[in-house]
């Protein structure tokens, strides 16, 4: 809740994306939802919350990257 509460604090922050296992309970979700108000936050929806999502972005950045260096 202190997390919540200090990231909420931030003025003009960029949006907030919830990556990781423990956004696989809703109830963690709408909560963290509900406590940072009107923060715009990306929440996994088509890609599983757990590893396999933060590996698929790992990969996408690193794809991105690449083709930056081209």
């Amino acid at each position: 809740a202190a997390g919540v509460a200090l990231v909420r604090a931030v003025p003009g922050a960029l949006p907030i994306a919830l990556g990781g296992g423990c956004f696989a309970n809703p109830l963690l979700v709408e909560g963290i939802l509900g406590a940072l108000g009107d923060r715009a936050v990306y929440v996994p929806r088509s890609v599983p919350a757990g590893d396999g999502g933060l590996a698929l972005g790992q990969v996408w950045i690193a794809a991105e990257g690449a083709s930056l260096c081209v």
